[in-house]
């Protein structure tokens, strides 16, 4: 019933007519006349947080609902409360009523905006994944954000799982997701910008080993820059 009294959430910017009682039984077909298509982004599964206790949590910036901007079906939607579960790859958003959580559908999620965080769903291999846009341009950097829960780190009875992070790093290539993880990986994913990525890493004096995804962002924003 979800997706077929989904203009509800809309009704402050879209009234209903004075006649709506509010009824359930009200064809799917009137909401969306109602609220156009903010109808469509009301779709998705009942989404459950985890019930047992954890140290941290599987979610990308807060396990509050935040500000998200999200494409959905070539629709825009500003300013949605959302999750993003990184453990699961889900993102989350209230219902129409606010009374429960439910998982967006992900292949009509064309992307989304978690403040100055722009993430795309992209064909990763066999299957399709979000991924954070790092550096934009001719040359392309991604990361794909995960969680996966840990057992206790101390052999105690009380001692609670934890949630650890690992990041992976692509560059695009052909329309490929190539995975990097220093410059040597960048210079052979493209060997005709070999000399120019040592260049780089020689003047700014970048040392990817000490910080890893600043590294790689600093070498693709230096050739971003010098592209051309």
């Amino acid at each position: 019933m979800i997706s077929l009294v989904a203009s509800l959430a809309a009704a402050a910017q879209n009234p209903l007519p004075v006649s709506f009682d509010g009824s359930d039984a009200v064809p799917a077909t009137y909401f969306r006349q109602a609220v156009g298509p903010s109808s469509l982004l009301y779709t998705g599964a009942e989404y459950l947080r985890r019930g047992s206790k954890t140290i941290g949590h599987p979610y990308l910036l807060s396990d509050q609902l935040q500000p998200f901007t999200i494409w959905y079906k070539s629709n825009r939607y500003e300013q949605v409360p959302a999750l993003f579960d990184i453990e699961k790859d889900m993102l989350v958003i209230e219902d129409y009523k606010k009374n429960l959580l439910i998982s967006l559908i992900k292949e009509g999620v064309d992307s989304f905006r978690a403040g100055d965080r722009f993430f795309q769903y992209r064909m990763n291999g066999d299957e399709r994944q979000f991924l954070e846009r790092l550096e934009n341009g001719p040359v392309q950097l991604y990361c794909l954000r995960q969680k996966y829960l840990a057992p206790p780190a101390r052999a105690e009875e009380n001692a609670l799982p934890f949630f650890k992070e690992m990041n992976t790093y692509y560059l695009v290539v052909e329309n490929r997701l190539l995975p990097v993880s220093d410059e040597k990986d960048i210079m052979r994913q493209l060997p005709s910008l070999k000399e120019k990525i040592r260049r780089i890493i020689r003047a700014d004096n970048i040392r990817i080993r000490k910080n890893q995804e600043n590294g790689l962002r600093q070498i693709i924003a230096a050739l971003n820059q010098t592209a051309g």
